[in-house]
């Protein structure tokens, strides 16, 4: 039996049934047009609602539109630092991997990765697709260039054509001393930004990068992030929490201090003020609930921008 279709004014209408106040009606329905009714309630609304078809009284449709455009806004301030932390992660894998192995076409070697040939295989696989797929007559590229005038494409030159799931799995497999090699390079990076000792181990850079991928996944489509729980819990070092301890290591809250490792301190300043920005324009919209509810929701605590400040003031 096929799903029933809401027209605009039934589905005004039945947000009213379930007790939703909506002051301007033409307002509400150009916006549900615009943004879909899906989009706008599911996950949203419940922070609004006593139980799944009743919204607490006095919620207004102002305070639901206002709390899904705070996930949309995140998700951008999100997805713009991300892309600043793939561009060290992307250098300094390409530096120390083409530091230590110096052949001709060194990143299709099976002998320069752990000894998984299956997953080895399969990674040349994808980076054999990539080369194939930007060298054509075509395109004017690094890879076409490098292709016609040095029949090789030099890995710091690949890695900026490598989506972030492929060069997160080509970390992954890198052998255990080039790993080593980047975790004290990050360490060193970040003690100096930071004014703090760390002790990173090539495990925890592993897990920060497969939940920043994660994440990074989550706001390039323009899921839903507000709710969202990471499949895996990220690996505890003190020095990325200090005192702000997340309250889950699965949580949104925790990548976004991870991320700490590959901004340099007035990056993730201007990140975390960006954030803070978003949390403060929403409160004005809020009376039913409050903006910790809705950042709690991914892991951040209360005056968490507080804590903050007074971790990089050290």
């Amino acid at each position: 039996m096929p799903l029933e279709f809401k027209n605009l004014d039934e589905q005004v209408a039945l947000l009213q049934s379930r007790g939703l106040n909506i002051k301007d009606l033409s307002i509400a329905k150009k916006l549900l047009l615009r943004s879909n009714y899906y989009d706008i309630v599911n996950g949203h609304a419940s922070f609004l609602q006593s139980n799944t078809n009743k919204y607490i009284e006095s919620s207004t449709f102002d305070e639901l539109y206002a709390i899904y455009m705070f996930d949309k806004n995140i998700k951008v301030t999100f997805f713009g630092y991300i892309e600043k932390s793939e561009s060290l992660i992307r250098t300094a894998i390409a530096y120390y991997f083409s530091k230590n192995h110096t052949e001709s076409w060194s990143y299709l070697h099976t002998n320069n990765f752990q000894d998984k040939p299956l997953k080895v295989i399969k990674l040349f696989s994808s980076l054999e697709k990539t080369i194939d797929f930007y060298n054509k007559k075509y395109l004017t590229n690094s890879i076409t260039h490098y292709m016609e005038k040095e029949k090789e494409v030099p890995l710091w030159v690949l890695v900026n054509f490598l989506e972030f799931g492929k060069l997160r799995n080509f970390y992954k497999l890198m052998l255990e001393r080039d790993k080593i090699e980047i975790a004290n390079y990050l360490s060193r990076t970040f003690s100096n930004e930071y004014n703090r000792e760390i002790n990173l181990l090539p495990g925890q850079i592993d897990s920060y990068l497969e939940n920043l991928n994660d994440i990074r996944n989550i706001v390039a489509h323009d899921n839903r992030l507000l709710k969202f729980k990471l499949k895996k819990r990220s690996k505890y070092n003190s020095s990325v929490s200090q005192n702000m301890e997340p309250q889950h290591l699965n949580s949104v809250f925790h990548v976004y201090l991870s991320m700490q490792l590959f901004l340099s301190k007035e990056q993730f300043l201007l990140f975390s003020r960006s954030l803070h920005k978003r949390e403060k324009d929403l409160k004005k919209h809020l009376s039913t609930c409050e903006s910790l509810t809705i950042l709690g929701s991914i892991g951040f605590p209360e005056n968490w921008f507080e804590l903050l400040t007074e971790t990089q003031d050290k």
